[in-house]
């Protein structure tokens, strides 16, 4: 006779499993909890199958986004996942010198819009973008996840490593050295693209205040 495989404690989507429910002809049914916190009973087949990868959120979500999409206007999801495949596709896009020029891509799966909102799902607020957790890796699901813009900038500042003079630190670290706000390093070495020693050694300029109209 098989042994029943234990599913509990297994994550498959955006369900985790809990513990078992019923077996009923041969089949075994899991109660499972969805990430948007609702419940399902699931065949083990199901749920190893990738049949069954929510308790219907994600259908019901996706299904409101596709008719948008189709309808007058389109969902933030959709928006950002075109952007994100520009940037790193369209040499012509402004933002490509620093994405898929840099050899930034975005992974097969990707490709189509559905893959991408069943991995990274609903945008969570408006001020949220995509963010890669290795500013030098590929967007994928396992490298991708929603972030604020302080976060995002951040997350890139605080982790990037820059070498310079034989010392290695990250831009907050080399900011703090060289006595200039690290946003202001951070936008010349990622965003501008000055060399090391210019980025390092050149003063940052005020800019001039407008005076008052009398």
């Amino acid at each position: 006779m098989a042994t029943l495989d234990n599913l509990a404690g297994k994550r498959f989507g955006r369900l985790t499993v809990t513990e078992i429910h019923k077996s009923v002809k041969r089949k075994t049914f899991w109660t499972c909890k969805c990430d948007c916190g609702g419940t399902t009973e699931v065949t083990a087949t199901n749920l190893k199958s990738g049949n069954t990868k929510s308790c219907g959120c994600y259908r019901q979500a996706f299904t409101t986004t596709r008719n948008t999409t189709h309808g007058l206007g389109r969902p933030p999801e959709y928006t950002v996942w075109a952007k994100m495949r520009d940037r790193c596709e369209n040499s012509n896009n402004p933002s490509w010198v620093h994405y898929g020029g840099r050899g930034i891509t975005v992974c097969e799966r990707w490709s189509k819009f559905e893959n991408f909102y069943a991995d990274m799902g609903t945008r969570p607020t408006d001020d949220h973008q995509i963010d890669r957790i290795d500013n030098d890796g590929p967007y994928a699901p396992e490298n991708c996840r929603w972030a604020t813009r302080v976060e995002n900038c951040s997350n890139r500042r605080n982790t990037v490593k820059i070498e310079w003079r034989g010392e290695v630190d990250t831009i907050p670290g080399w900011a703090r050295k060289i006595g200039i706000p690290q946003y202001a390093l951070w936008m010349r070495i990622r965003r501008l693209g000055w060399d090391l020693d210019r980025a390092m050694t050149e003063p940052v300029r005020n800019r001039p205040r407008k005076s008052k109209a009398a």
